[in-house]
């Protein structure tokens, strides 16, 4: 729906096109990738990097990028067969771990199940990747307070398990001549709801 406005407003809409690179120059553009159709630059008075949390725009414009300390983990994979509720989001604290598991039904017995873990002893946990991390990953939703009758039954993994860094992080000014950072490429807290929820904070 955004991109039909943006066309319907007058904007030129690029499928099967790649952004690679910056033009620094007066006026500023981009260098875009066009399949079979090699590079061409493209001007404009102003341009918006709008390319989520592992943004290039960012790193192309040279921006500072802070950070709060590395203090949680948050790993997620999708589950079909859960024997979890299917009309209720699930979430459950274990403060003495340091734990917390959240179970989001997608339908027709699919599930996304997540695992936070604070770090321990100064260090963060080390991240769950893979299929020889899922059996750690079902253990711990259940010491978190997930209940052991939802894995007992036949589940299928559809999806990868994989952790990531649930610091914050910010550009103090997301703004540098005629480039201007929006969304998540300024700045982004943690991936809690798998779609990189954008943050807005007065740093």
């Amino acid at each position: 729906m955004v991109i039909a406005a943006a066309e319907k407003a007058g904007a030129t809409v690029l499928r099967g096109a790649r952004v690679v690179g910056l033009l620094a120059e007066t006026p500023p553009g981009v260098w875009v990738r066009l399949d079979a159709n090699g590079e061409h630059a493209y001007r404009a008075r102003l341009v918006v990097g709008a390319d989520g949390r592992s943004s290039m725009a960012r790193q192309w414009g040279g921006f500072r990028v802070e950070h709060d300390p590395a203090g949680m983990t948050i790993a997620g994979l999708r589950i079909d067969g859960l024997a979890a509720p299917e009309d209720t989001m699930s979430g459950f604290v274990h403060p003495g771990y340091g734990m917390v598991s959240l179970t989001v039904p997608l339908g027709n017995g699919r599930f996304r199940a997540y695992v936070g873990r604070h770090k321990r002893d100064g260090a963060p946990e080390r991240p769950w990747r893979g299929k020889t991390a899922i059996a750690d990953f079902v253990s711990a939703n259940i010491a978190a307070g997930a209940p052991p009758t939802w894995y007992a039954s036949d589940l299928q993994v559809a999806g990868p398990l994989a952790s990531f860094d649930a610091a914050d992080r910010w550009v103090p000014h997301p703004q540098r001549a005629a480039l201007v950072l929006v969304g998540d490429a300024a700045a982004s807290n943690d991936p809690c709801f798998g779609c990189g929820l954008s943050l807005s904070r007065d740093r």
